[in-house]
């Protein structure tokens, strides 16, 4: 009698629990991934060492610019090996220029608290006028064939973002060759059919003649950090 006295509130309890039936589960809030270390974390004031942090993993400026394209068209061999420092504009900030030997270009980038302006192509320098020039376009960007060494493009960095300066374009015509050129800082639309034109050479001699060509500058291996303490 007194072993069931002693059951029986147990067997209660059990019932009661039975009848409740199981406890509910909380909501479980997806966890998303989380961004790279290197994306994630505040970048430093001083380029030096944001620049150091780039060299450890470029891919920190894929979300920092457009570079989609250029796995796109090169699949494998999309990467970069090699970089030096260049003051374009001589505002004491040097941009950083990435190059890759195997796609055969180049993207450069500023740095204001973190690296700004992401931008590629084969590029030369005009210093004296702050300038990116570009011969041509490389192939994946629609090429004009035998005609480079007439075409130029000048890039000048504007705040934070590189604009379109001064370009000269060919096109092949059935007889001559026009070309059609624009000037960002007056603003005028030109066209004439021969390169050897007064206005090729006036746009030539100002923004192609003083540049140092892309060959001219020495490249470090990503690695090779001693390229932080040379500015070209």
């Amino acid at each position: 009698m007194k072993r069931l006295a002693v059951l029986l509130p147990a067997l209660l309890l059990v019932v009661s629990c039975a009848a409740c039936g199981p406890s509910p589960r909380p909501e479980v809030s997806p966890n998303p991934s989380p961004e790279p270390t290197l994306t994630s974390e505040p970048w430093p004031e001083d380029w030096q060492a944001g620049y150091h942090r780039i060299l450890a993993d470029w891919s920190v400026l894929e979300v920092c610019g457009n570079l989609s394209y250029l796995p796109q068209y090169f699949g494998d061999a999309y990467g970069f090996d090699s970089y030096f420092l260049c003051d374009v504009d001589s505002d004491g900030t040097p941009e950083l220029f990435l190059d890759s030997s195997t796609m055969g270009l180049t993207a450069v980038c500023c740095y204001d608290a973190g690296p700004v302006g992401v931008f590629y192509d084969r590029f030369d320098v005009n210093k004296q006028t702050g300038e990116l020039i570009v011969a041509g376009h490389w192939h994946g960007a629609g090429g004009s064939g035998t005609l480079w060494d007439n075409e130029w493009r000048a890039w000048k960095l504007c705040g934070t973002d590189w604009e379109l300066s001064m370009s000269i374009d060919c096109f092949e015509g059935t007889e001559e060759n026009r070309y059609d050129i624009h000037d960002l800082e007056t603003g005028e639309d030109k066209r004439f059919m021969a390169a050897s034109s007064p206005e090729y050479d006036a746009l030539y001699d100002v923004h192609v003649v003083p540049r140092i060509p892309f060959s001219q500058f020495q490249l470090y291996t990503l690695e090779d950090l001693s390229g932080l303490e040379t500015v070209q």
